[in-house]
């Protein structure tokens, strides 16, 4: 039996973000024929100059796109526009000045970087996993504690390439911070998402995995989203009913939407 309904609330388009060649109209036809519900941008913003796509966003030209994608709606299929906001503690008052009054409908908390260095970069895995993912988890407790973003994405992303260098990530090593992080999330009233990502490369599984969306329902949280965090249109929507079927086995009834920044939840059938 399939599972409903079928949306997507994190993908990349070239005009935005760098790491992307896809447009968003290819996104719109790609999602009418698979039959989704909703879609959502996330373009990266991205405050570190060492980051690749570091001075590529144009907030300008995005709101122009918001305008147009509000004033011709697609038939059958809601396409939102949001973004992926980096997030490091040393750039907190950057993060604030921008998003005060950016006009989104959604936005996305993700940290690529820890003590200093990118999380992609094969050389932050040189030092142990006993200390660079605590100081990642770190810096995405800060994230869910400032309040700043609608849901932290990827939560435990640092392992899509730490399973090379330290083997299967056990969120059981770092109860403690992911609890804290769980924790702010639910006092601050930021969501998380599951990122089907995982699912299509290391380390084959999403992010987080079920014992983490458990433990976040039992702390009381109600916000969920669900992204593939596509960069082309053969990705959209991938993994999407597992990830509909991991929400529900964690305990949430309801998929969570953004529009104007103000939750809708849509049942899960």
């Amino acid at each position: 039996m399939a599972i409903s309904p079928l949306l997507d609330c994190h993908l990349h388009t070239a005009d935005f973000s760098c790491d992307s060649k896809e447009t968003l109209q290819a996104y719109i036809a790609r999602a009418r024929e698979l039959g989704l519900h909703t879609i959502c941008t996330t373009e990266h913003v991205d405050f570190d100059p060492q980051d690749y796509c570091y001075g590529y966003y144009d907030y300008a030209r995005h709101q122009e796109q918001r305008a147009r994608v509000r004033t011709q709606p697609v038939d059958g299929l809601n396409v939102l526009v949001g973004a992926e906001v980096e997030y490091q503690k040393q750039f907190d008052a950057q993060v604030r000045a921008f998003l005060n009054g950016a006009e989104y409908d959604f936005v996305v908390g993700s940290v690529h970087f820890a003590q200093g260095k990118s999380i992609f970069d094969r050389t932050f895995y040189d030092a142990p996993e006993g200390e660079r993912c605590p100081a990642y988890l770190d810096e995405v407790l800060h994230a869910a504690r400032s309040g700043l973003y609608d849901v932290i994405g990827h939560l435990d992303i640092v392992k899509r390439y730490g399973v090379r260098h330290y083997g299967p990530f056990d969120p059981a090593r770092y109860t403690d911070v992911i609890d804290a992080i769980l924790r702010a999330c639910v006092d601050t009233g930021t969501g998380i998402e599951i990122n089907t990502s995982g699912w299509r490369g290391p380390p084959q599984e999403p992010f987080p995995t079920l014992p983490v969306l458990r433990r976040y329902r039992e702390l009381g949280g109600e916000v969920l989203t669900v992204g593939s965090d596509a960069h082309a249109a053969g990705d959209l929507a991938r993994h999407i009913p597992d990830a509909l079927a991991l929400a529900r086995a964690a305990g949430f009834g309801a998929i969570t939407v953004f529009v104007d920044r103000q939750p809708t939840w849509l049942p899960i059938a």
